[in-house]
């Protein structure tokens, strides 16, 4: 048992999580997120460029219209009021459609993403193994559900986030330069770095507080879905003052987490409003009179412009500084937005980076020699070793050839099931000189203890993992109402409505737990395997219901592998491992006398 824990232990050192910069993260996403996309991000860059552009029309009709009022120009006046109501329209079509464009491109990403996810989960039982084997990602469904869809959102924002104040900065900086020169638009900018050095200096790393935020809502999902999955064995023990107060423990994590994060978003809100958006605030106001009084100075000394003219680009100068100290605001904020977004990304990153290693390491965590082209079942000195490392039974040696069925029996956690895993490659076997040949895939089927009901119609629970596509052929029909008829269950097809074509994602309600194991039973008549490895797979059945049922499946050619906790039906089997026997191996063989 040691040996196998301290392997376990160097194994776990031995894999951690992938880590990466903020940087690998992003180029780790976007060669997933940009195929298909390149058109519609364009579209919004040009969108996004527009709208500046657009801003810098209002402000010189702005100008103009103040223009036209001082000189009583009525005409120009309504000229150019008419152009501002266009203008208008014309700003509210580009702001909806910026908006569109990102949430477009969110949904697109989100597809993009997921799919590149799902590639690789339902491969090589990776579903499987990154939650019962692997360990290092708690939450992938928290991940692959929700957070797959937050990163979709904000990475969609963010160009915005960037892009349009880059653009504004640049631009208005440049037409300020050019009204009243650089030395006068220094000071503004000097004083908007020292507020971007500030605020970096107060925000915290935003990073750390939503992955923490993240993992306390994933825990306290958990607890709820667990209450919802066990609810009727909660209820017949009245456990409902224990469950309450486990499911606000971990209310009472996600609150104090979600209140630090709150906390440090208000402290920046704070500092932000106190030096960007408040007019009040003397050193926010500073530099723009500056700008006046050089633009009156060199416009009145120079070219003695009339009153008119003088309010006219009074009142662009006016809306081009402030149009730049609020985009240099929201730069000052991008810190804080990108390392919310990089929280999202570090999750949904890690996940992927684990499958990629589940995947390359997929052959590599077994030392044991596997063949899958056998004709029958043969294990020689395998340890039956969880992946925690606790050795179950060692140097297990046990050969199962057709027609001569093997039970496997003994107490409970005495690793029957865990031979069963082994058995589906679902474990890694860690013995070395060890060997496990089986037959190939389609060869052997695997019924576990509890039934699983797939989501679709009555011939879809037949036939799983396959699909028939409609019209199916007069055939396969009767084919399927025969493997029903033979595990007595075909009256299902007469309850439903719509026979074998009755849709439902809820058949584990509908059906008994005895109507859901004969349905995995008819499962190994449609499929017709060489071996079904059956774990407990009749035990909400009757013991004679139970006997026709062996009787069936071996008349039908197919050698059955038993995991029971005693010795049943012996006329099925001609061999016998016991596990959990005190002896210095753990197990014993001997032959079923029928």
């Amino acid at each position: 048992v040691s040996e196998y824990q301290e392997l376990y232990c160097k194994m776990q050192q031995k894999k951690p999580i992938k880590k990466r910069n903020g940087l690998s993260k992003m180029i780790r996403l976007l060669r997933v997120l940009l195929p298909g996309s390149m058109g519609m991000l364009t579209s919004l860059l040009l969108a996004i460029g527009i709208r500046t552009l657009s801003f810098e029309v209002f402000s010189k009709l702005s100008g103009l219209l103040f223009k036209a009022t001082l000189e009583k120009n009525y005409r120009q006046f309504v000229l150019i009021a008419g152009l501002n109501c266009v203008h208008s329209l014309v700003s509210g079509v580009l702001e909806e459609g910026v908006v569109f464009l990102q949430n477009k491109i969110s949904v697109l990403w989100q597809k993009n993403l997921y799919k590149q996810i799902s590639s690789k989960l339902f491969k090589n039982d990776i579903f499987y193994r990154l939650r019962n084997v692997d360990g290092r990602v708690p939450d992938p469904d928290q991940r692959i559900t929700q957070e797959v869809q937050e990163l979709a959102d904000a990475f969609a924002g963010i160009w915005g986030f960037v892009f349009t104040p880059t653009v504004d900065v640049a631009w208005f900086s440049y037409m300020l330069v050019k009204f009243v020169g650089a030395k006068r638009v220094m000071p503004m900018i000097a004083y908007m770095i020292g507020v971007w050095v500030l605020l970096r200096m107060v925000t915290p790393d935003k990073e750390v507080l939503a992955k923490r935020e993240k993992e306390t809502e994933s825990r306290f999902r958990f607890i709820h879905s667990r209450v919802v999955k066990h609810n009727e064995s909660v209820a017949f023990f009245g456990g409902d003052l224990r469950e309450k107060k486990i499911t606000n423990n971990a209310l009472d994590d996600v609150v104090r987490e979600q209140m630090a994060s709150r906390y440090s978003s208000n402290w920046c809100d704070f500092v932000f409003n106190a030096f960007h958006k408040n007019p009040n605030f003397e050193g926010a106001t500073v530099s723009i009179p500056q700008l006046f009084t050089s633009f009156f100075e060199l416009n009145f000394a120079k070219t003695q412009l009339d009153a008119s003219s003088v309010t006219q680009n009074s009142e662009y100068l006016r809306n081009a500084a402030d149009r730049v100290m609020r985009s240099f605001g929201k730069l000052s904020k991008l810190y804080e937005n990108v390392t919310t977004l990089l929280s999202s990304a570090t999750r949904v990153v890690e996940l992927m980076d684990t499958m990629d290693d589940l995947l390359t390491h997929n052959k590599q965590d077994n030392k044991t020699k596997i063949e899958e082209q056998s004709k029958a079942f043969s294990l020689k000195n395998v340890d039956l070793v969880t992946p925690t490392g606790t050795c179950l039974a060692s140097a297990i040696t046990v050969e199962v050839v057709k027609g001569e069925g093997l039970i496997v029996t003994g107490p409970v956690g005495a690793g029957k099931t865990s031979f069963f895993r082994i058995l589906a490659g679902l474990w890694p076997i860690h013995t070395p000189g060890g060997s496990l040949s089986k037959p190939p895939q389609g060869e052997f089927v695997l019924v576990p203890q509890k039934a699983y009901c797939v989501d679709g119609s009555l011939c879809d629970q037949v036939t799983y993992p396959h699909h028939l596509e409609m019209p199916r052929s007069k055939e396969d029909e009767e084919r399927i109402i025969e493997c029903l008829d033979a595990v007595g269950i075909k009256y299902l097809i007469e309850r439903q409505k719509n026979g074998l074509d009755e849709t439902s994602s809820r058949w584990d309600s509908t059906l008994s737990l005895g109507e859901q194991q004969r349905i995995q039973l008819s499962r190994l008549l449609f499929h017709l395997p060489l071996f079904g490895v059956l774990d407990e797979s009749t035990d909400a059945v009757s013991q004679d219901v139970e006997k026709n049922l062996y009787k069936t499946l071996t008349d039908r050619g197919i050698t059955i592998i038993t995991i029971s906790k005693r010795l049943s039906l012996p006329e099925y089997h001609s061999q016998r491992l016991s596990l959990g026997v005190s002896n210095s191996s753990g197990w014993t063989l001997e032959p079923v006398e029928k």
